[in-house]
């Protein structure tokens, strides 16, 4: 099966997975996953998944965004999807027992031109 078949795949089964979590889906009153961090998700997704092969978690987060985290070596790159569609991340560096963060939080612009080379050199940066 080709490579970019599956990545897809994965992103459309992960989007459909979140799209189906109800209101307090956390038993904590959290909403639903809102349609616009889905839609930042799976558009982000698409047009990165060649990153996939990297190890990864995705997940829901209260209040009705999403989390998707690379990990490599003793490195991480927290994506957000807030409920509004906008992205956030944050680097973290020397994972070990403390997780000591690199105190570098950030907004992306999903329709901004130049996110794919801001998104490859925070990817290119967690793989060096």
């Amino acid at each position: 099966m080709h490579k970019m078949y599956i990545k897809a795949s994965i992103i459309e089964k992960t989007t459909i997975a979140l799209r189906s979590l109800s209101k307090n889906w956390d038993n904590y009153g959290s909403p639903e996953v809102s349609y616009r961090s889905l839609n930042s998700f799976e558009n982000f997704g698409n047009r990165f998944f060649k990153f996939f092969y990297l190890r990864y978690s995705i997940m829901a987060v209260s209040g009705g965004g999403i989390q998707l985290d690379f990990n490599f070596d003793k490195k991480m790159i927290s994506f957000e999807f807030f409920p509004d569609g906008s992205i956030g991340f944050e680097k973290f560096e020397n994972l070990g027992s403390d997780g000591n963060l690199i105190p570098e939080c950030s907004a992306l612009d999903i329709n901004n031109i130049n996110i794919a080379d801001n998104v490859n050199d925070l990817l290119k940066w967690l793989i060096q």
